[in-house]
């Protein structure tokens, strides 16, 4: 691994103000009906959150199944712990989203700003004419998957293909759905889970550069904060996200890839 210096291209210090935040770009509430936060012994959505800051996360994203159900929820518990400040509370900013499921089968994230509610989202799923259960992961949209991110796109949200390299992820798909989703206006980034992943075929080809993200896609508490990226912005907002995705590699870095936290001056890549 390459050590930082102080003039380094990663070093906080390049861009006036700016800083290193951990965000899962994928994370599921007790909105996924599959969810283990669903049983039992399930996480209210104080302790959701709570286990999140626990994980270090600085900022999340909300991406249940086809549904934004929890986020007014979250968001009203975020709202409480900020006023309240029990022990174990840190700062964290949610991002409304949803893990929307396109024929292939193939799922997008779909980031939308802190600002945006579960209505929001519903509006979301009424444009990319998903008309199955909420929660569930198996019915797609009527849209194809190049349509359905350019209505993210249209509906000022980010766009990133989930889990790029595993089941149900766009590298899974081949010839013209693949090639016309890499090529949309506006798509900036891929999730992809392997730590040793390397571009190859349509994805090599492709005249467009993306940034690649990686999310902890929890399901069950231990999972929660398991995988994220680092992620440099002024602030964590939706405008900083589209930015560091763009400026690519110098400000998006897996967390597997890092060794301490960005922000100090001894961590390693």
């Amino acid at each position: 691994m390459r050590r930082f210096s102080l003039l380094g291209d990663y070093m906080p210090g390049n861009f006036v103000g700016s800083k290193w935040w951990k965000v899962d770009f994928h994370a599921h509430s007790a909105a996924s009906t599959t969810d283990a936060f669903r049983n039992a012994d399930a996480l209210s959505d104080r302790d959701w959150l709570l286990a999140q800051m626990a994980a270090g996360i600085d900022a999340v994203v909300v991406t249940d199944h086809n549904s934004g159900g929890q986020i007014d929820a979250l968001k009203t518990e975020l709202a409480a712990l900020q006023q309240e400040r029990p022990d174990g509370y840190r700062a964290l900013v949610l991002f409304p989203g949803v893990e929307i499921s396109t024929p292939g089968p193939v799922h997008v994230l779909a980031v939308l700003d802190p600002s945006k509610a579960t209505s929001d989202v519903d509006h979301l799923l009424g444009a990319v004419r998903y008309g199955g259960t909420k929660g569930d992961s198996d019915a797609v949209t009527e849209l194809a998957t190049s349509a359905v991110i350019k209505m993210i796109i249209e509906n000022q949200g980010i766009a990133i293909p989930a889990h790029y390299d595993q089941a149900k992820g766009l590298g899974k798909q081949e010839g013209q759905t693949l090639g016309q989703v890499l090529e949309t206006d506006g798509l900036l980034a891929l999730e992809v889970v392997g730590a040793t992943f390397q571009p190859a075929g349509m994805l090599m080809q492709s005249r467009k550069s993306f940034s690649f993200v990686v999310g902890s896609d929890c399901h069950k508490r231990e999972d929660i904060g398991g995988r994220y990226t680092w992620v440099k912005m002024t602030e964590p907002n939706l405008e900083g996200l589209r930015f560091a995705l763009l400026d690519g590699e110098r400000s998006v870095i897996r967390f597997d890839k890092v060794a301490g936290d960005l922000n100090d001056q001894h961590a390693q890549i």
